[in-house]
């Protein structure tokens, strides 16, 4: 992932910890997304964390107030890379 990926997501909250980097849950979730599994079925073995952990964090980045507002969400970013 290029770093102005990074960029696009939101900052983490400092008072609860980071099991997971976002770095790992994103590849997890399109994983997900491009085998067309349910998040349980996501091996554990690739080291994406669990599908709750991909579900939790896309949730997180699509909640409203995350980001500035120009920013596209995740599945845009990927999808429409700006280049």
């Amino acid at each position: 992932m290029g770093s102005g990926r990074a960029a696009l997501l939101p900052p983490w909250p400092e008072r609860s910890p980071r099991p997971v980097s976002d770095r790992l849950c994103l590849p997890g979730i399109l994983f997900v997304l491009r085998n067309d599994i349910a998040r349980q079925l996501l091996p554990p073995g690739l080291g994406f964390g669990s599908g709750q952990i991909c579900r939790r964090r896309l949730d997180r980045w699509h909640r409203p107030g995350r980001g500035p507002d120009h920013a596209p969400t995740p599945h845009q970013a990927v999808t429409h890379p700006t280049t």
